[in-house]
């Protein structure tokens, strides 16, 4: 698992974490941060694992996934077919510009994608 610290950060679980520093004092768990609204705060190895063992916690950190939505082009191909352009563009109005042939820019329904 890698974790990317200038991204939001949560638990496995869902929870928010606020991250206070990753250079801590202790080798095994640099990562010192807040849950939630607690008070007291917990520590983390720098891959995010809660568990010295490294196993699966609802406590371990995460970059929560990104609710995204796109748009794409519809085209008219040579033999006359309508095919879709192979971008998905993150406005309408650029899936227009850069398309000036297209029939038609549809909304894709949303989709949950992983932080990159």
């Amino acid at each position: 698992m890698t974790l990317d610290f200038s991204r939001p950060v949560t638990t496995r679980d869902g929870r928010a974490v606020r991250i206070l520093c990753t250079d801590g004092p202790s080798s095994d768990y640099p990562v010192i941060g807040i849950i939630g609204e607690n008070r007291g705060v917990e520590f983390w190895a720098l891959h995010g694992y809660y568990h010295p063992d490294g196993g699966d916690s609802d406590f371990d950190l995460i970059n929560p996934p990104v609710k995204r939505r796109g748009w794409v082009a519809l085209c008219k191909s040579i033999i006359g077919t309508i095919k879709v352009g192979p971008e998905v563009y993150e406005t309408e109005n650029r899936a227009q510009c850069c398309n000036p042939g297209a029939i038609a820019v549809v909304q894709l329904p949303e989709w949950w994608e992983p932080q990159s």
